[in-house]
């Protein structure tokens, strides 16, 4: 399975974990500038106290006033111990308990990453507020404050750490969800904490993925009842991406009945209208649809197919491919539209190659999406020849649908696989996916395509229609030309070699022909590389059974290729692969 993300591309996401400013400055050697500190340690008589200091000190930051002190790393720890003390000291207050929580989030929110050690104080400021949520489980006030809290310091992996590292802690969570489902604060909190636990690096280790897993239905339902909300669905989206990342548990949750929901919410965040100005929705939603796809269930293939996602995967592939073609053609392809949209579509072209499974059940709606996909994929490939990740993932998706859904390519459908393997000559991966999926395409049965003897005996030769349409858009385009330059330039690649063989066994099979193009395929030049290249992959018996096959048909052709052949070496060559492979 191919990953579409990448670096530079990949978009600044403000809910992943906070990394310390301090460490990486210095890191990298850039000067870092000290902000002025306190530096008396100061102590409250009480937790009151406290809370009206560090509110002041908040005010103070938030106005931006140069004479503001920032609290320096020994007044944070200070202050922690002292917070963590009062909510131990009087556990059965509740009014200390929510004071505690309030000042825990607002001691995280000065200057929260510029301290060293401030996320390893933090920690037991996490366990303190846990508690206090076990010992008032019905106080909504307390509830919400604990949850607004906990938002603010699992931006730390080390504080994240402490509620993954024991199963009840998510499920607490997840009751305090259901119990004041009306408390829209504490919803979005508690979303808030479900999104920054997902990027720990745990979140999809076994059991922490599967304890996140239970998260799942909260959170989908609290996308459910908030549809139009952008900020629920960016933080509700996101965070099911990265809970079904290479986890299969959390994809099954959300294919679970009754009717498939999460499924349904991801689907409704591609074609619901209000968030077209919000790429990062649509592709949140879209890796949600791949991850669901590449469950092996062939139950969370068909529900997407069912549940309308084929019809909305490739809206949303055609709207960024028009969207990326007039960023290109205004030279602005380093505008965030550029960017995400060659996300995007390399996303929606891997969910559609995970969605294409020969054993997927023969439902007459399931082969209709089908086969309407690929005349679009073709249709984004040709038009962004140039983009390397949008071609790879669009000829695996077509090289996959190619087996069970068959369908007769026109000449501008080959010409257009040509062009695209000549502007991605030095992408070894490319070549191999549009040689296959010309392969594919040119045989009726996937279970035969690899049968030279049959092929030979015309028991599984190409269509009439499919060899006229290719033969067509080689010679519009000087295809043997292409064909050969890839072998030439992928001498290392075994699996471009096979792949490019079998086009060109394909080719050499059909009755329609031009003189040109027998003479051509002949060349004593392309005859060296043929045997150059079976003498090179010997051991191949797919290679070998292709080029043995290629070169009888030559044979026909023109008589003096033998002589050629003979003088190359090709009957050493064809003995050698005879006896290796008897």
């Amino acid at each position: 399975k191919e990953d579409v993300s990448a670096g530079a591309d990949t978009p600044f996401n403000p809910f992943a974990p906070k990394r310390n400013k301090k460490k990486d400055a210095a890191g990298s050697g850039s000067a870092v500038l000290k902000k002025k500190t306190a530096k008396t340690r100061k102590s409250f008589p009480n937790m009151k106290e406290l809370v009206v200091f560090l509110q002041k000190q908040n005010n103070q930051q938030s106005s931006s006033s140069p004479s503001s002190p920032a609290l320096s790393a020994d007044t944070v720890e200070w202050t922690c111990r002292q917070i963590v003390e009062f909510m131990e000291a009087e556990p059965n207050v509740s009014s200390v308990q929510r004071d505690g929580a309030r000042a825990l989030h607002l001691l995280s929110l000065l200057d929260e990453t510029d301290y060293e050690d401030e996320a390893s104080l933090t920690c037991a400021g996490v366990e303190a507020i846990l508690t206090a949520m076990e010992n008032f489980p019905h106080d909504e006030a307390l509830q919400k404050l604990a949850c607004v809290a906990m938002e603010a310091l699992t931006a730390w992996e080390e504080n994240q750490a402490v509620i993954l590292s024991k199963e009840y802690r998510i499920d607490d969570i997840c009751v305090v969800m259901d119990r004041f489902s009306d408390n829209m604060a504490l919803q979005v909190s508690a979303l808030g904490i479900f999104h920054r636990l997902s990027w720990h690096p745990d979140a999809v280790d076994g059991d922490v993925a599967k304890r996140l897993a239970n998260a799942i239905p909260f959170v989908v339902g609290l996308l459910k009842e908030h549809r139009d909300n952008v900020e629920i669905y960016n933080m509700g989206c996101s965070t099911l991406a990265k809970l079904t990342e290479d986890n299969p548990d959390s994809q099954l949750r959300l294919c679970e009945k009754p009717d498939q929901v999460g499924i349904r919410v991801a689907i409704d965040a591609l074609h619901n209208g209000k968030f077209e100005d919000h790429p990062e929705i649509e592709r949140a939603a879209m890796l949600i649809l791949q991850h669901v796809a590449s469950n092996p269930s062939l139950e969370c293939k068909a529900n997407i197919i069912r549940h309308g996602g084929m019809d909305c995967i490739l809206d949303v592939l055609e709207e960024h491919s028009s969207i990326v073609a007039t960023e290109s053609s205004s030279n602005t392809t380093n505008s965030k539209a550029y960017s995400e949209g060659k996300l995007i579509m390399a996303s929606a072209l891997q969910t559609l190659a995970n969605l294409s499974d020969s054993k997927l059940p023969d439902h007459d709606v399931i082969k209709q999406k089908m086969s309407v996909s690929v005349p679009i994929m073709l249709d984004v490939l040709q038009q962004h020849p140039n983009i390397a990740q949008v071609q790879l993932t669009g000829y695996s998706a077509l090289k996959n649908l190619a087996h069970t859904h068959a369908r007769l390519l026109t000449t501008q459908d080959f010409e257009g696989i040509l062009k695209s393997m000549k502007a991605q000559m030095n992408n070894a991966a490319v070549q191999k996916q549009a040689c296959r999926t010309l392969v594919n395409f040119l045989s009726k049965s996937n279970g035969n395509a690899n049968k030279t003897n049959n092929l030979l005996s015309g028991g599984n030769s190409p269509s009439a229609k499919e060899s006229l349409d290719l033969v067509r858009a080689i010679a519009n385009v000087d295809g043997l030309s292409i064909i050969f330059r890839s072998i030439r330039a992928h001498q290392h690649h075994r699996a471009v070699q096979e792949a490019a063989f079998g086009v060109l066994y394909f080719f050499s099979c059909s009755q329609d022909l031009t003189t040109n193009q027998k003479h051509q395929l002949c060349l004593e030049e392309n005859v060296f590389v043929l045997l150059g290249t079976m003498n090179s992959y010997i051991e191949s018996e797919i290679l070998c059974e292709r080029g043995c096959g290629l070169i009888l048909n030559m044979s026909f052709f023109a008589p003096f290729s033998l002589e050629g052949m003979a003088s190359a070496g090709g009957t050493r060559i064809m003995l050698a692969a005879m006896r290796r492979h008897g």
